[in-house]
């Protein structure tokens, strides 16, 4: 399926706006390889139903998630008005780690579901880290989507979810590769390729798109025309 979406971004790529040379191509590509590569050297998929995490665990991966949505959230915010690759790369980096949180918190909800005794306290509870994390997580996406071209939205996005899928197995689970050496050069042909794609002509500004002091003169004579005040250009004094 992320595949698949990855051909389609191309397909549809220029309804956005987005522009993209042979070398994009070529490193998404290069994803889809490193895709295959890691598919059948992960992790092997567990037979029967999912045992809760110990605890210890838990507070860990708790910690862990809450001081890197903050670190990120407080980058994204800094980077508001900035733009370019490195806005892009934060948005697909913690858009992954709440990914794979959101699927940490449906495992956690199912086991509580399955348990022998299942009272309504534990299933409130181990319903509300999933209520909680997939709206934040679905508002980073589209956030990220809105902001910058799909065809490095796409790819950068599967690559830090399946990254971060792979520290929260090993940690909360002990999921570990079969083959961690063909599994690292799969990694290692993800990361390339997603730091290969060159969907941005410069550092502030994406491809395709209106450049983000556009967007805020834009957003500013909005909201000027909303309150009934004529907006000032940019740099403009008022009289």
């Amino acid at each position: 399926f992320g595949m698949l979406s990855l051909l389609l971004n191309f397909a549809v790529a220029h309804v956005h706006g987005d522009k993209f040379r042979r070398t994009d191509v070529l490193a998404t590509l290069l994803v889809i390889a490193g895709s295959l590569i890691c598919l059948p050297y992960g992790a092997p998929s567990s037979k029967g139903p999912v045992a809760m995490p110990s605890m210890r665990a838990l507070e860990v991966y708790a910690a862990c998630l809450f001081t890197c949505t903050v670190v990120l959230g407080s980058i994204l915010a800094a980077l508001n008005k900035v733009g370019g690759r490195a806005d892009a790369f934060m948005h697909c980096l913690l858009g992954g780690i709440l990914g794979s949180s959101t699927l940490v918190a449906s495992k956690l909800m199912f086991a509580t579901l399955v348990s022998e005794d299942p009272t309504f306290v534990h299933v409130a509870l181990s319903i509300l880290p999933l209520v909680t994390l997939a709206p934040v997580h679905l508002k980073v996406i589209n956030r990220g989507f809105g902001r910058h071209p799909l065809v490095f939205m796409s790819p950068g996005l599967g690559t830090c979810g399946m990254l971060s899928n792979v520290a929260t197995g090993c940690l909360l689970y002990n999921e570990v590769p079969v083959e961690p050496l063909y599994f690292a050069g799969g990694v290692a042909a993800l990361c390339y390729g997603v730091a290969s794609l060159r969907v941005f002509d410069t550092d502030g500004e994406q491809c395709g798109s209106v450049p983000i002091e556009e967007n805020v003169a834009v957003e500013a004579e909005e909201k000027s025309a909303a309150m009934g005040v004529e907006a000032l250009p940019i740099g403009a004094s008022a009289p």
